[in-house]
């Protein structure tokens, strides 16, 4: 798991096609380069696939869901959640965490945490207006 819509994203799939090379996996974020979708590394991701798709020399089309600040999403986090970071923006570490600890130029929303601290698991939403 990853980046998994859980909330309020029906009606909002698309397909879309991925760049010729390369694996994208179920709940990775994703950009686009040159119109195909590849694997986000950093910043912020703009689609988030909702199955898996392997292009080995020729683009596939796999179901995306456009990343949204309507959809409630439970992530990955690089490190232990902790409840200081409730009500913090935050930024993604790459295609599939969050970084907790990194708030100054955040665009997640931390809702709440889910299960232990060491499960390193938050909900939130992403919320590209600051």
């Amino acid at each position: 798991m990853a980046l998994k819509p859980i909330k309020f994203d029906s009606g909002q799939v698309i397909n879309m096609k991925t760049a010729a090379t390369g694996t994208i996996a179920k709940w990775d974020g994703l950009d686009q380069t040159a119109g195909l979708l590849v694997r986000s590394t950093t910043g912020r991701p703009k689609f988030i696939a909702l199955e898996t798709g392997t292009s080995t020399g020729t683009s596939v089309f796999i179901d995306v869901l456009p990343v949204s600040d309507q959809v409630y999403f439970e992530v990955d986090t690089d490190s232990n959640t902790a409840d200081s970071y409730v009500g913090t923006k935050v930024i993604n570490t790459d295609h599939d965490t969050i970084n907790e600890n990194e708030t100054s130029s955040g665009y997640f929303l931390i809702c709440e945490n889910v299960g232990a601290a060491s499960d390193k698991q938050s909900r939130g939403y992403f919320s590209y207006v600051s």
